[in-house]
């Protein structure tokens, strides 16, 4: 699995390029409403908010695992969101890989204890083999 993470650092799987390319139009639309100048500021933030809310509708569809998937209307908010819903991306595409790890790990766990208790089992058997019966003895009572 450390394998698979150090992979997905450089190249991210095609899942997060995707969510990460929605969100980056909306964030792309909110930073040019924020920078415009007075006289456009208005429309661009109205064209800003309908792109926004088209993203985030594209992102329901795209990313149904994301709980959340309304995109804030800052450029600060879209950008953080952009990191969260790439990191919630990311664990939703590893939890196949990560599930099956754990339960073949918890399967050699398994097979480790029954050895173990075999072998404790037959080490128990060949002393109860060496060992010399008990005789008992009978004690008579006046």
């Amino acid at each position: 699995m450390a394998e698979m993470d150090e992979q997905w650092r450089t190249t991210p799987p095609q899942e997060v390029l995707e969510v990460q390319r929605i969100i980056d139009v909306a964030c792309e639309a909110c930073r040019k409403a924020e920078n415009a100048g007075l006289l456009s500021r208005g429309r661009l933030r109205r064209a800003a908010a309908r792109t926004v809310a088209e993203q985030s509708e594209l992102l329901r569809r795209t990313a149904p695992w994301l709980k959340d998937a309304a995109i804030p209307g800052t450029y600060a908010g879209a950008a953080a969101y952009r990191d969260e819903a790439s990191r919630i991306t990311l664990d939703h595409v590893r939890k196949p890989f990560q599930e099956r790890i754990d339960r073949l790990s918890g399967r050699l766990a398994g097979e480790r204890f029954n050895q173990r208790f075999a072998e404790r089992l037959e080490r128990n058997l060949d002393a109860a083999r060496t060992l010399k019966p008990r005789r008992h003895r009978i004690r008579h009572t006046r």
